[in-house]
């Protein structure tokens, strides 16, 4: 229709929307969009619970009912943006160090899961082609012996070039990579597109 009117600027970002709605989908499924590509379709009464702004796990977010955002009821849910290739490979054979180098962008190395989905997808676009999200849930024992191996909990460093963060990262180094395998198939560590 755009196209026809002329306005092919504006078609091309249209189709461009609906390309990542739909590789979101295919990785999160629908009740697992946020903003802007969950209200682009309809939620069933079933799917999880919808958070309001980017994000958005915040104190005086209802869906919370006074939970802390970085510690959700039930374990510690994370988020994971890359390109659809790297979060198949982490779905299906899980961490990998030589993956890891190869895919590397900048800061140490390691794997880096965020508190906020905003964020995991600040992340995801920046991949560039292809974007996705994984969820990564960790028991507080899993934590815990991840931590005691390197993995730290920190502010997520901002450049000139990025957006304001609006909440932290777990860094897995990569000598961990083997412990959180290990944890992922005693089932301490949930992984899911």
């Amino acid at each position: 229709m755009f196209h026809e009117q002329g306005c092919d600027a504006l078609s091309d970002l249209y189709f461009q929307a609906a390309d990542e709605l739909s590789q979101q989908i295919v990785l999160v499924g629908i009740g697992g969009l946020t903003g802007w590509e969950a209200d682009a379709v309809e939620v069933p009464a079933t799917a999880q619970p919808r958070r309001f702004g980017p994000g958005a796990a915040h104190g005086d977010d209802p869906a919370l009912n006074g939970a802390n955002p970085y510690r959700p009821t039930g374990g510690n849910l994370y988020y994971h943006g890359a390109d659809v290739k790297s979060l198949v490979g982490i779905l299906n054979k899980g961490l990998d160090a030589s993956e890891a180098a190869a895919n590397y962008t900048d800061g140490p190395g390691g794997f880096f899961l965020a508190t906020h989905y905003g964020d995991a997808e600040y992340f995801a676009l920046r991949s560039g082609s292809a974007p996705g999200i994984i969820k990564v849930k960790i028991t507080d024992s899993a934590i815990v012996k991840l931590q005691n191996a390197g993995a730290v909990t920190r502010k997520i460093p901002e450049t000139p070039k990025s957006p304001k963060f609006e909440g932290y990262e777990f860094h897995i180094p990569n000598s961990a990579f083997p412990l959180f395998n290990q944890l992922r198939r005693s089932g301490e560590i949930e992984v899911s597109p």
